[in-house]
């Protein structure tokens, strides 16, 4: 049931959009012109009169159409949807619900089996005051922007997730965190019984990231207050623990009233089929990587955020207890899977501290940072894994990465260009003329 940018994605009334030099996803439509719903209606009315043809329906394969907004916030400007803004208290969800509403009830008298999807997101995460979703609506909560270090019901959050972005691009989630994010939801939950969230985890690359710490705490929170099911959008590169959240969500997406006891079972056994005879230092590993990030400040969940001083405090103790568990691997594939999590390890460790390292000229320090880094590309390679191949774009010289690092997130600390090595320099030189070539 939930929804996927259907506007933008299925092009309803794109004629309209095409006549206006516009696409759905960059622009919002007017959701409150007679034209856009005449237009949208008789998109609609086809796209499920063919599938209805194709599956023979009712199907219990096709019953929801994705009407859901495009990808963007250019909202409409005119008079009528600045007029409803205000009066829903300040959010596009009433234009967008009155639409829905009216398109539903039309098409519900032709096709009363199809229900549809609208978004709680990207200006209508807040619900709106007066207009009240019906029952043929089916909405898709997205927790996108939120804080991935702490539980989505608000309960730890304090500080701005977005300490670390520059809010030109975001200007309207300022001061935002999970606190404002599970009201919003909460508010929708009591407006509608058709309630589904989009959970958003997206960690960056090699730099490890954890939702295991708050997997169950999140989904007891959406089931007690009413949601009926999740999108869990996870895009790794099979890095880090990015496969055991995974097995944990699909439990709790069908389990989510599990005790603390019955999940941390389970837990241990997913950890024991996917890292072997090992799965209890992967076990203390991910813990303490937790307690980096929930003790740590807001951080939103498109990841590639460290905290540089955690990280470099706890890497000794980190390292060790993946060397312990490497070895112990019952198979291949489990350890494959605990070298790519080291691997993870390693990255985080090695960049979090080698300037520390070089500026207080501990040249033995640097020297075993630069050996456990270089352990990241001998052990991938003996399972013919290249960081290259993930389009990770991960340097193999630990200076180099250090200073050319991704890092959109400002989290890692670099000295002052001033005194950038000339190798890095010029290494640096030459991916700007790529670009520019």
């Amino acid at each position: 049931h939930c929804c996927c940018h259907g506007l933008q994605n299925i092009r309803f009334a794109s004629a309209l959009s095409r006549s206006a030099g516009r696409d759905w996803s960059s622009d919002q439509p007017c959701y409150l012109s007679e034209e856009f719903f005449e237009a949208s209606y008789e998109d609609i009315f086809a796209y499920i009169g063919d599938r209805y043809r194709a599956d023979a329906a009712p199907s219990e394969n096709f019953f929801l159409v994705d009407i859901a907004a495009g990808d963007n916030s250019n909202w409409c400007k005119c008079t009528k949807c600045r007029r409803m803004f205000s009066e829903e208290g300040g959010t596009e969800a009433g234009a967008v619900v009155t639409w829905a509403n009216r398109l539903s009830e039309a098409l519900n008298e032709v096709y009363p089996e199809v229900v549809y999807g609208i978004f709680a997101y990207a200006g209508t995460n807040k619900p709106p005051k007066n207009v009240r979703p019906n029952e043929l609506l089916y909405i898709t909560y997205c927790f996108d922007m939120s804080c991935d270090s702490h539980p989505h019901d608000g309960s730890v959050c304090e500080g701005d997730l977005l300490n670390h972005v520059p809010y030109g691009s975001y200007p309207h989630l300022q001061n935002h965190n999970n606190v404002f994010m599970a009201q919003n939801l909460r508010e929708w939950a009591e407006l509608s019984d058709n309630m589904y969230v989009w959970f958003y985890d997206l960690p960056g690359g090699l730099v490890t990231m954890s939702c295991v710490h708050t997997a169950l705490r999140d989904f007891r929170f959406f089931n007690e207050i009413g949601v009926k099911g999740v999108f869990w959008q996870s895009e790794d590169y099979g890095y880090s623990v990015g496969k055991v959240q995974k097995w944990l969500m699909a439990e709790l997406t069908w389990n989510p009233d599990m005790t603390d006891e019955e999940f941390d079972a389970f837990y241990d056994r997913v950890l024991e089929a996917l890292y072997g005879g090992g799965w209890e230092y992967v076990k203390e590993y991910i813990s303490v990587v937790s307690a980096i990030y929930e003790t740590g400040p807001c951080m939103h969940c498109w990841g590639g955020w460290l905290d540089e001083p955690m990280w470099e405090k706890r890497f000794d103790g980190l390292y060790e207890l993946l060397e312990a568990a490497i070895p112990l691997a019952d198979s291949r594939k489990q350890e494959m899977r605990a070298v790519k999590l080291d691997a993870s390890c390693l990255y985080s460790g090695c960049l979090t501290s080698y300037f520390n390292a070089v500026e207080a000229e501990n040249s033995e320090r640097v020297a075993e940072l630069e050996r456990r880094y270089q352990l990241i590309f001998d052990r991938l390679s003996k399972f013919g894994l290249k960081l290259e191949d993930a389009e990770l774009n991960i340097q193999s010289d630990l200076e180099l990465e250090a200073w050319l690092c991704k890092d959109s997130y400002g989290w890692h600390t670099r000295p002052d260009k001033s005194k950038m090595p000339e190798r890095v320099a010029a290494a640096l030189a030459e991916r700007e003329k790529e670009k520019k070539d």
